[in-house]
Order: structure tokens, then C-alpha cells, then sequence
């Protein structure tokens, strides 16, 4: 990495189904799931992750 890119970490816990939401990622984003399923829909479908496995979307 350059001194100008920075890797950032986040935890995020819930125990709640969420609501679909639209967002525009600013950067690409490396998604990991220690248990359950994410679902990521596009405009032409969705991907289901499970805790096997990880999502890598891109920024735009």
C-alpha cells in the first residue's frame, strides 16, 4: 500500500433481518461473515454469501 491508501476494518453484529438499502460504495469493499447469509442484489440479480464464504464488490 501507498502512503496515501489506508485499510480500514469494521465490526458489524446484528441479530436482526435488515432491510434492503441502495448504496454507492466510495471503495471497494471485502465483505466476510462469521455466520448467517448476506444477500447482495444487482440490476440484473443477487449473489448469497454464506459463512463459507466472502463478497469483494467494487466501488461506483
Amino acid at each position: 500500500m501507498s502512503n496515501n491508501e489506508v485499510l480500514k476494518l469494521y465490526t458489524y453484529v446484528s441479530n436482526e433481518k435488515a432491510q434492503r438499502n441502495k448504496i454507492f460504495l466510495q471503495q471497494n469493499l471485502i465483505s466476510l461473515l462469521e455466520q448467517g447469509e448476506k444477500v447482495v442484489h444487482y440490476d440484473k440479480g443477487k449473489t448469497i454469501i454464506s459463512d463459507n464464504q466472502f463478497a469483494l464488490l467494487t466501488w461506483g
